[in-house]
C-alpha cells in the first residue's frame, strides 16, 4: 500500500501582483509533487491565469485553496487596494491556529508567522514581528505611533509570539534581508534565492535595441518617476535610448500619475501593463539594458528576471539587488545623477558590456526557479522529519 503523502500548509495573505507571489507558487510547485499541498490565503484566486504570468504548471483543483473566516467581506472592503495587508496577515495567522486542520507542515510564504508550532517562514523583509520597528529604522523607513498600534492591535489579534515564531525554521530572500534579520531577531536564516523560470528565449545580442526597460509592479514605492527622469536626462545628453515600462499589480492612482509624466514622451517610451508572461519574456529580451530604481529593495525579482533574459541592469547600490550584479560597481548608484553617469559609462562602452554581459549570464543560473525548487524541497523534509523524530 503506497503511504499517504505529507500534508503541507502554505499560507499566504493576500495576491496581489509581485515577487512574493512568484515565490509563494513556486514554492507550491515544488512541494505539489509529494505532499498534499493546501493553500490558505483570502485570495479568491485561480491558478491558471497565475501560472501564465509566473511561469508555474499548478492545476486549478488540484491544490485546496482556503480561505480564512471574514475572507469575503474583508475582500470586499480591500479589494484591489493595498490596505489591511498586516490585518490580513495576522487574521490568517489566526485562523490557523483556531482552525488546526490537519498538517504535517505549516509554511508561512510571506515573511514571520507564528504558526502555533515550529515551521518554516520564508522572510522578504521583517514586517510582522516586534523586530519590525527596528528593521524600518535600519533603511530609513518613516514610522508613528499610530502604526505601531496598529501592528500591536494586530499581533493581539493573531496571538502573535516572536519566541513562537523564532522555532520556525527560516529562510531569507537575500544575503542583506539575512542579515537584518539576524540583527532584528538573532536568528540565522538560510538564504535561497527566489526563483525566475527559466523560459526566456534567446535573442543575440546585435538584435537587441539600446533601449531600457523597467521591470515590476507599479506602485510608489517602486519609483518609477525616477527611470523615466534618468532615460529622459540620458537622452539629453545625445543617447538614443527608449525606455519600455512593464508592469503588473498596478496602484490605479499611481499608474495615472505615470501616464501624465509619459504624456508628449509617446516617440521614445511606452508602458505596458498586465501582458502574459511570454509577452514580457517577448518584450524584456528585445532590449540591451535594465533599470530598477527602488533602493533598499530586499531581493528584486525582477533584476533577476532582466539578468536572465540577457538584460544589462543598473541596480540602487542599497538592498539586496546588489547581489543580483555581483556587486558590480559599474552597475551601482547612489542616486538618479549617478545613474545616469554609470549608465551612459556603459552604453558607449561594447568592450565593457561584453565583459558585463559574461559575468552576468554566470549570476542568473543562481536564480533558477529549479534550483529554488530543489532548496525548498530539502527544507520541507528536513522540517518534517525534525518533527517526526
Amino acid at each position: 500500500m503506497t503511504a499517504p503523502r505529507p500534508r503541507v500548509a502554505v499560507l499566504f495573505p493576500s495576491f496581489r501582483g509581485g515577487g512574493a507571489e512568484s515565490v509563494c507558487l513556486w514554492m507550491v510547485e515544488a512541494l505539489r509533487q509529494d505532499h498534499q499541498v493546501t493553500l490558505h490565503t483570502f485570495s479568491d484566486i485561480r491558478f491558471e491565469p497565475l501560472n501564465q504570468y509566473h511561469g508555474t504548471a499548478i492545476p486549478d483543483g488540484e491544490v485546496e485553496v482556503l480561505h480564512p473566516f471574514a475572507a469575503t467581506l474583508l475582500n470586499r472592503a480591500a479589494d484591489g487596494s493595498r490596505g489591511q495587508f498586516t490585518l490580513r496577515q495576522h487574521l490568517v495567522i489566526r485562523h490557523f491556529k483556531r482552525c488546526r486542520p490537519p498538517a504535517d507542515l505549516a509554511i508561512s510564504a510571506y515573511n514571520e508567522m507564528d504558526l502555533g508550532r515550529p515551521g518554516i517562514q520564508y522572510i522578504h523583509y521583517p514586517l510582522f514581528g516586534a523586530g519590525h520597528e527596528a528593521a524600518r529604522a535600519e533603511v530609513g523607513a518613516p514610522d508613528s505611533a499610530a502604526r505601531a498600534a496598529y501592528r500591536r492591535f494586530c499581533r493581539g489579534l493573531s496571538r502573535f509570539s516572536d519566541q513562537g515564531m523564532k522555532s520556525n525554521l527560516t529562510i531569507a530572500n537575500s544575503r542583506w534581508t539575512a542579515d537584518i534579520v539576524k540583527r532584528v531577531y538573532g536568528i540565522d536564516a538560510r538564504v535561497i534565492y527566489p526563483p525566475v523560470a527559466d523560459d526566456m528565449p534567446v535573442v543575440p545580442w546585435e538584435r537587441r535595441q539600446d533601449g531600457i526597460v523597467v521591470l515590476g509592479r507599479l506602485v510608489p514605492e517602486k519609483q518609477v518617476e525616477k527611470a523615466i527622469r534618468i532615460v529622459q536626462a540620458l537622452r539629453s545628453r545625445g543617447l538614443d535610448l527608449r525606455l519600455c515600462i512593464l508592469g503588473g499589480g498596478a496602484d490605479p492612482a499611481y499608474l495615472a500619475s505615470l501616464r501624465r509624466l509619459l504624456d508628449g514622451k509617446e516617440s521614445w517610451a511606452t508602458m505596458r501593463i498586465g501582458l502574459a508572461r511570454r509577452e514580457i519574456a517577448a518584450l524584456v529580451t528585445g532590449y540591451r539594458f535594465g533599470l530598477h530604481v527602488r533602493e533598499n529593495e530586499q531581493f528584486g525579482i525582477a533584476v533577476a528576471e532582466m539578468v536572465k533574459a540577457g538584460c544589462i541592469p543598473f541596480v540602487p547600490s542599497t538592498g539586496g539587488q546588489r547581489e543580483i550584479v555581483g556587486d558590480s560597481e559599474e552597475l551601482l548608484f547612489d542616486d538618479e545623477s549617478q545613474a545616469v553617469e554609470r549608465i551612459a559609462g556603459v552604453v558607449s562602452r561594447p568592450q565593457v558590456q561584453h565583459r558585463l554581459r559574461g559575468s552576468l549570464a554566470s549570476r542568473g543560473r543562481m536564480f533558477s526557479a529549479s534550483r529554488f525548487m530543489a532548496e525548498i524541497r530539502e527544507a520541507a523534509r528536513e522540517m518534517t522529519a525534525r518533527a517526526g523524530g
